[in-house]
């Protein structure tokens, strides 16, 4: 069931590209729903309103759908992540806690997250194209099934909750890379 639902939201992502962008009228939609409706014997009316409403309302989301495919395999796994007031500042940082579960040295790693505001909306992360959106990198070195955490300056007044984070790209001692969706 896992497997159809990550191949479902692949194939969403895919088809509603275009119509994120604004560049066609929703037939992508259509012809996915119809798809589904006679695969799955979903109410096809319903699944494309409740589709087209997800989309509208939160294509940021669609960043992290598409970003998170194959998650189960990588080599850095985001064991706690929170958002971080600091006494002297209004601003918010994002703290993260991870574990290298490779067998592999790993050099740098690239981290992206979603977070909402008091009011459940996505939150000012410093993406300045796709609110709710942050991301963060390291080269600290970490050696195989070691630990480590940081702390990143997202510069964000109203960031209350981080929903999801995790690692899209790392890269290793011996050159070579792991990207998510990739592998």
């Amino acid at each position: 069931m896992k497997a159809i639902f990550t191949l479902l939201l692949f194939v969403v992502i895919v088809s509603c590209n275009d119509l994120i962008l604004g560049s066609k009228k929703g037939t992508e939609i259509d012809s996915f729903a119809t798809t589904i409706d006679s695969t799955l014997g979903l109410d096809e009316q319903k699944f494309k309103d409740s589709l087209k409403n997800d989309i509208h309302s939160q294509p940021s989301m669609i960043l992290i759908r598409s970003d998170t495919i194959g998650m189960n395999n990588a080599p850095i796994k985001v064991i706690s992540f929170k958002v971080v007031e600091k006494e002297y500042s209004t601003y918010r940082n994002v703290f993260l806690r991870y574990k290298n579960v490779s067998k592999k040295t790993v050099t740098a790693i690239r981290f992206r997250w979603y977070g909402v505001n008091a009011f459940g909306e996505p939150a000012d992360l410093g993406n300045s194209f796709l609110t709710g959106i942050g991301s963060g990198f390291t080269e600290d070195i970490i050696k195989p099934n070691a630990s480590d955490s940081g702390e990143w300056n997202v510069l964000s007044r109203d960031a209350k909750k981080i929903l999801i984070a995790y690692a899209y790209e790392v890269a290793f001692s011996d050159g070579s890379k792991w990207k998510s969706g990739k592998n």
